[in-house]
């Protein structure tokens, strides 16, 4: 009798030291864990606060803006803001020596009418000087040429698309105080045309320039618009051109002009056969361009070869147009 009562004591004080034991060890575990601490052997991590699913989708969305030069807000180094600024798909800072992206825009590509005619992008008649592209001016080689309006202001000019065409490209610049805005067009059978100085936009040619980035400086280097936006022949791009002279730093008497240039990407101009002038002229818009003198019908040719040379040092000096 002794000897079972002996035994019953001694198996119940095993059982609550086990009770207790096991007690002990839970609440050990669930305080760690309260302060955020990890259990013996690091064998488990509670998450930190970043890896929280939804801030890593944030900062993953992030990371891909950031990398297509967009800015990001990262106010603490530690976690990323859900507010990010967030620019147009079409950014994309582009030098003019990159202004060939061969087969990007051209992958529906067709074959041009030959010969391929251009409609004059102003008003011709109220011309009454030329640039002659393919020239220095100003101690700068010029691709493209122009036209000078010295019996016009620059709100008496408009410019219209001289073919069907998509923007691919463009830019904003100050000068003296007054935005200059340039834009660059693709047909569907790799020819180009760009027209600079630009004064005033129509409303769907400004909603495109409101995203390039505004340089400091006389920067005209462009920004990419893709996907392409298209446009069609005597579509109005433009209802001033050239320089009011109002701005800061202006001279208070207008200056109407505007630039136009072609480039044919389907091969390389004449000029650029030349190895001497090629290793002095290695922008592709320099050995792409050509003599748009030629591109147009034989009538408006005949009037712009009337024209006084505009620029009074290289007058009717061309590499283009012989």
């Amino acid at each position: 009798m002794h000897l079972e009562r002996g035994f019953i004591r001694i198996s119940s004080i095993g059982i609550i030291a086990v009770l207790f034991l096991g007690a002990g060890a839970y609440l050990y575990e669930r305080h760690s864990n309260d302060r955020g601490g990890e259990p013996a052997g690091g064998d488990r991590f509670l998450p930190s606060p970043i890896s929280k699913p939804e801030v890593l989708e944030d900062r993953t969305k992030a990371e891909e803006i950031d990398t297509n030069n967009t800015a990001v807000r990262d106010k603490d180094k530690t976690t990323i803001e859900k507010e990010v600024v967030r620019a147009a798909p079409v950014e994309k800072s582009m030098p003019e020596q990159q202004y060939y992206d061969p087969g990007r825009h051209m992958s529906q590509s067709t074959t041009c009418s030959a010969p391929f005619i251009f409609n004059v992008p102003i008003d011709i008649s109220k011309a009454t000087a030329v640039l002659y592209p393919g020239q220095e001016r100003n101690g700068d080689y010029k691709a493209h040429g122009g036209f000078r309006f010295d019996h016009s202001r620059p709100d008496e000019i408009s410019v219209l698309a001289p073919i069907d065409a998509a923007v691919i490209a463009g830019a904003k610049y100050p000068v003296n105080g007054e935005l200059q805005y340039t834009f660059d067009f693709e047909n569907s059978c790799g020819i180009r045309y760009r027209l600079g100085h630009l004064l005033k936009l129509t409303p769907k040619f400004q909603a495109i320039a409101e995203r390039f980035p505004l340089p400091t400086t006389l920067d005209s280097r462009t920004t990419e618009v893709y996907p392409p936006i298209s446009i069609k022949k005597d579509e109005v791009i433009a209802i001033a051109v050239g320089l009011m002279g109002i701005g800061v730093g202006g001279t208070g008497q207008s200056n109407t002009f505007v630039d136009w240039g072609v480039y044919d990407y389907r091969e390389k101009n004449e000029a650029s056969k030349d190895p001497i002038w090629a290793a002095s002229h290695t922008a592709d818009t320099y050995q792409y361009a050509v003599c748009w003198f030629d591109w147009i019908s034989p009538e408006n040719k005949a009037f712009v070869l009337a024209l006084p040379a505009a620029d009074g040092v290289s007058g009717t000096k061309s590499d283009y147009c012989k």
